[in-house]
């Protein structure tokens, strides 16, 4: 039995909107725009006297597949003063006849009358009206995917000549999201409960992180800026949509989830925190950008410490600068996560080293790119690291100025380590192993040489290695061996029980296998 044909697509969150000025001569509203409405402002008017008002009236189709929130503020760009001479009123309607038809307030409204609001208030207004508009309309009724609002203003008929040649600029947003409305796939339509309009200001920022309780989203919009340091005290989600942090996010709450966000902190020697720091518990970063802006850090620093916490990282770039004539004595490195990794179509630049240590020795780093700096190469991809566990599938690793140094037992799997960029002073192995307590594993990577000096993988030994130097736990098979270098495979004196002949499951395209006595 077959089951064909199937399909899964993303639902459209598209709204579009109709703009309709009163034409007082005519006594009726005239479409005037769709949309952006480019080329003019909305609620524009020159020249006003007291008593005199005008009118806007907006139509809200939601035209997608989505259902979605809908939500009206303002912004007041500037203000001479004449707001305290303004007065407005919103109102929202369904029915089209009624609401293209509708007559605005006609006479003279006065500043004691509390069925308006003064325009001083217009930028804290908040929408009241809690609208929300399903998607399709060929398939549900007007009146659910289409709403009107009315937007009356007027200079009070009591304002005074304090206010002649004043003026005031203003901006009108309406902010959509998605609904809970359409169920998910297991029946939940409160999947998207949490979904919230962006905040555009620094203000609402700081606003929406004090308010927001465990399993919020507080959604950014992509132009904002935060240039203070953030704290984050709850297990939230932001949404960036590209907006950027630049300075530092300290967490203490677990499972902070960090999406498309970029994050650039110009850090110093005196500091000894990472850019995005946590109290021992689990983040994610989805889609971010986390840069340190300048070379100047502290020695043995971090991008990112979770301390004893996990670090999910999913195609996000860290990018680590150091200063490349002290990068070796201070051996500064990107994550430090002593719960362990899972890194995911990552890139991991820096003229520092990659890992370094025991910062990271478990979890799993897949299709992620360790490299350099404006061809600046790496120190090194990772070093000194006894690891426990941890498997790189898929990786490229760019080598630098070091070799890689690991011990332990891991995996690395299907990645390519690539001399190309290469100092000639640099480094000489690919991947040196200095000891075992389990299962290395090394399959089906490529290695490309790019000098004759070069070796792929190195069984070698440390005193700080701990562990047995048994050969009968490395496996190394499928493997190949691209370019000329000193030898593919170098299996040191300090190795015991090693196969004869050495690890004959792989192509080596003329490179040996060098097994000392």
């Amino acid at each position: 039995m077959s089951n064909t044909g199937n399909r899964i697509e993303a639902g459209e969150l598209k709204i579009d909107f109709y703009w309709f000025k009163w034409d007082k001569d005519a006594g009726q509203f005239t479409q005037v725009g769709m949309n952006d409405w480019a080329g003019t402002g909305k609620m524009s008017a020159e020249n006003w006297e007291p008593g005199q008002s005008d009118a806007l009236l907006v139509r809200v189709d939601s035209m997608g597949t989505l259902a979605s929130k809908l939500r009206l503020r303002f912004d007041v760009i500037a203000d001479s003063g004449l707001s305290e001479a303004l007065w407005f009123n919103v109102k929202t309607g369904k029915d089209y006849g009624q609401m293209i038809t509708t007559q605005p307030t006609q006479g003279p409204v006065y500043s004691n009358d509390d069925t308006v609001t003064c325009m001083s208030e217009l930028e804290s207004w908040e929408d009241p009206f809690n609208t929300v508009l399903v998607g399709n309309p060929s398939t549900n009724k007007e009146t659910e995917w289409r709403t009107w609002y009315l937007i009356e203003y007027g200079m009070y008929a009591d304002a005074g000549n304090e206010y002649m040649n004043g003026n005031i600029d203003i901006d009108i947003h309406f902010d959509a999201t998605q609904a809970p409305v359409e169920e998910d796939g297991f029946g939940d339509n409160q999947y998207d409960a949490m979904a919230d309009y962006a905040v555009t200001t620094a203000e609402e920022f700081d606003k929406a992180l004090a308010d927001a309780q465990d399993g919020e989203t507080i959604s950014m919009d992509s132009g904002l800026v935060i240039t203070e340091p953030v704290a984050i005290d709850n297990a939230i989600t932001i949404y960036g949509n590209g907006a950027t942090i630049a300075n530092k996010v300290a967490i203490d709450a677990e499972g902070v989830v960090l999406s498309n966000l970029n994050i650039e902190v110009p850090m110093t020697t005196a500091e000894q925190a990472a850019p995005i720091v946590t109290n021992n518990q689990d983040l994610t970063l989805v889609g971010c950008e986390v840069t340190r802006t300048t070379e100047e850090a502290q020695p043995y620093g971090y991008l990112v410490n979770v301390g004893s916490g996990v670090l999910t990282a999913k195609d996000t770039v860290f990018t680590a600068p150091y200063d490349p004539e002290t990068a070796f004595s201070a051996s500064p490195s990107v994550i430090e996560a002593l719960g362990g990794v899972d890194l995911d179509g990552c890139v991991i630049a820096t003229d520092g080293y990659g890992l370094f240590s025991q910062h990271v020795t478990t979890g799993t780093i897949k299709d992620t790119v360790f490299t350099g700096i404006d061809g600046r190469p790496t120190l090194g991809v990772f070093n000194s690291t006894l690891l426990d566990g941890l498997v790189f599938d898929g990786c490229t690793f760019d080598m630098g100025l070091n070799s890689t140094v690991a011990a332990g037992n891991f995996t690395v799997r299907n990645c390519v380590f690539d001399f190309t960029n290469t100092p000639a002073d640099g480094a000489g192995n690919a991947l040196n192993v200095y000891s075992e307590n389990g299962p290395v594993v090394i399959e089906n990577n490529t290695f490309r040489f790019s000098a004759s000096n070069q070796r792929g993988v190195n069984l070698t030994w440390a005193d700080w290695a701990q562990g047995s130097h048994d050969a009968a736990n490395v496996t190394i098979s499928g493997n190949t061996f691209e370019g000329t270098g000193e030898c593919a495979i170098r299996v040191t004196n300090v190795w015991e029980n090693v196969a004869d002949p050495a690890y004959p499951d792989n192509t080596f395209n003329g490179n040996v296998v060098t097994v000392e006595p």
